[in-house]
């Protein structure tokens, strides 16, 4: 019997060079957040200072990468929060219970920043209060404010449940809220996400004038709530694919399985009322000409459907990865171009590097709120990794015994 070799110094502290390596990434990624988020306070700081003349914004084009990507792109993604946490609290679908907390995370922090943004773009920003308390009823912008304003009270009535179970930070303050009151949260977040998700787009039915008629349709709000639910929950598959490499967590298969059956219903759903009032109004021929809004169709509804109603595909982690991903730029592009890529004029905007500094800097602020939240809160599932005991063994030796001749 061959006796079992002593473990080397190196697997004896192999855990603890693994910590020291995910330290190390750790602080190199957060080191790189900071770079881009320092770029992006230096171009607010000039924003404040300065005005809108550091921008590309005109009569043309009152409305640009700030509106499109930051506020509408964003909040666009965060919508699969309301999705997953209604079809638990509501609909008894528990096997997404393990999204829920994830969802509601990207949402909150989606919609913080999608006010951020929002008080930067506009001409004041220390009056952006000012519509709370004198509103124009006839207003679907007020709509929008108010319904957004509301959803992020929900939020953060569903957020505060997951902050009180943290073993980093005592929330003393933040009481205890009865489940009953949670999915009151839930049921209205779901209302209030329908209507403004629809409602950003509901804007642009009154400049029909201003609007190519490529991009300008009654069917604008269906069209800004279906891409925006199959974003949302793309984003909710692309994040829990990230989690579970970084993190080394099972990745929830029965869950991302449902998630793959809504997002299919809500990308045909897309798919045709996108192309049947381009066929009725302009030609099918118009799709193939112009290559933004045959982008648009292939990111927000063609590839994933391809790409999720093939089932080997879709049991596959990259082609899961490629379609989440076709989703979330889907939303951003179809955001793009309503705001800047469907106005009728003879200019063209190009956003300055202040404009595209203060975005990234918004995104790289997006990615430390989450980083840090997983860190901090139960975002997900913990896996405890066994480390292994060292045992020292010792040799007994044994006299030889004396031979006689």
């Amino acid at each position: 019997m061959s006796k079992a070799k002593p473990e080397t110094l190196e697997e004896i502290l192999a855990p603890e060079l693994k910590i020291k390596v995910a330290n190390k990434r750790l602080i190199a990624w957060l080191t790189v957040l900071s770079i881009f988020i320092g770029i992006g306070a230096y171009g607010v700081y000039l924003r404040f200072t300065r005005g809108l003349l550091i921008t590309a914004l005109s009569n043309e084009y009152p409305w640009g990468l700030w509106i499109s990507i930051d506020v509408l792109a964003t909040i666009a993604l965060g919508a699969g929060a309301f999705v997953i946490a209604a079809s638990v609290y509501c609909f008894g679908i528990h096997e997404l219970e393990s999204l829920v907390r994830p969802s509601v995370l990207s949402a909150l922090i989606a919609y913080i920043i999608g006010t951020v943004a929002l008080i930067i773009d506009i001409g004041r920003p220390d009056r952006f209060w000012i519509t709370l308390i004198s509103p124009n009823h006839h207003s679907i912008m007020w709509e929008n404010v108010i319904c957004i304003t509301i959803y992020l009270m929900c939020l953060l009535v569903e957020f505060s449940t997951i902050a009180r179970e943290s073993n980093y930070v005592e929330f003393k303050l933040i009481p205890r809220i009865p489940k009953n009151l949670v999915v009151i949260a839930v049921i209205a977040g779901a209302i209030l996400s329908t209507m403004h998700q629809s409602g950003l787009g509901g804007v642009y039915l009154v400049t029909p004038v201003r609007i190519n008629t490529l991009w300008w349709t009654e069917f604008i709000p269906v069209l800004f709530w279906t891409s925006a639910v199959a974003g949302g929950l793309g984003m909710v598959i692309f994040e829990s694919i990230i989690s579970s490499k970084i993190l080394r967590i099972p990745l929830e298969k029965n869950a991302i399985n449902i998630l793959v059956k809504m997002i299919l219903f809500f990308s045909i759903l897309y798919l045709y009322f996108r192309v049947s009032v381009l066929a009725f109004k302009v030609g099918i021929e118009q799709i193939l000409v112009n290559q933004f809004v045959l982008m648009e169709i292939l990111l927000c509804s063609l590839i994933p459907i391809f790409l999720l109603a093939v089932p080997k595909i879709r049991r596959n982690v990259i082609g899961l990865f490629v379609a989440s991903i076709s989703l979330m730029g889907g939303a951003v592009i179809s955001r793009w171009n309503l705001v800047v890529t469907s106005m009728v004029t003879s200019s063209i905007y190009y956003p300055t590097w202040i404009e595209a500094g203060i975005t990234i800097g918004l995104i790289a602020l997006t990615l430390l709120f989450y980083t840090a939240a997983v860190k901090l809160f139960p975002i997900y599932p913990t896996v405890e990794i066994p480390i292994p005991e060292v045992v020292v063994k010792k040799e007994v030796s044994t006299p030889l015994k004396e031979t006689h001749h």
